[in-house]
């Protein structure tokens, strides 16, 4: 057993350079004089005893909600150049869209999507860390999937499609162009129209609540 330590002037004032150095604070002082503490860093400065990192799990923040699936019964082949057309009802950005009607093709069947909400604003490369890698629609698929949505809901009816003015966000692939787009879907309640229109993803921030979806 050792004899009693003491802490002298010139060890006193080592000690409190080491801890304002350091940036240490009261707390980390108290845990350093309780139990058995100051014993386990001795052993560490004598070599007696090795400092083992452990890592630091960060909570990961979750940029979309998931709303589950839902599944889009498309019972008949629609004629995609002819529904995507701005009239009563419906507003298209028909020149961008028209790059998706050219590979537009008729098939019925049922569809699932993953519906998610943005939880805060978001970059498109942020929605898309969340999202599957297969996330983005072709072209001849998205066209009947959206046109039997919209009729399904025609006139802002509920539906899978959010019309509380927020946007729907599908991710559409033009294998044209070898890139995706972004295709905004909302419902106007002032001119009691639904709006389609074409967004490339050139870092455009979209608003918290608005809804996403992808191929289940």
């Amino acid at each position: 057993m050792t004899g009693s330590f003491i802490l002298t002037q010139g060890a006193g004032q080592k000690l409190e350079f080491a801890i304002n150095r350091n940036n240490v604070g009261v707390s980390e002082v108290e845990w350093l004089s309780s139990g058995d503490n100051f014993r386990k860093v001795a052993l560490l400065a004598s070599g007696a005893a090795e400092l083992v990192m452990k890592p630091i799990v960060k909570a990961v923040q979750k940029f979309l909600k998931s709303l589950g699936t839902v599944t889009v019964n498309v019972t008949e082949a629609v004629n995609a150049s002819e529904f995507f057309k701005t009239r009563d009802g419906l507003c298209v950005e028909e020149l961008p869209f028209s790059r998706f009607i050219s590979d537009a093709r008729a098939g019925t069947g049922p569809v699932h999507l993953s519906k998610h909400r943005l939880n805060n604003e978001l970059l498109d490369s942020e929605i898309q860390t969340e999202l599957p890698r297969t996330h983005a629609f072709l072209a001849g698929e998205f066209c009947q999937i959206l046109a039997t949505m919209l009729t399904k809901q025609w006139g802002g009816k509920n539906g899978y499609l959010i019309n509380d003015g927020k946007a729907n966000i599908f991710y559409v692939w033009d294998k044209h162009e070898m890139k995706e787009f972004a295709v905004y879907v909302n419902w106007n309640s002032v001119s009691r129209d639904w709006h389609v229109s074409v967004w490339g993803l050139v870092g455009h921030r979209w608003d918290a609540g608005l809804v996403v979806f992808s191929p289940a």
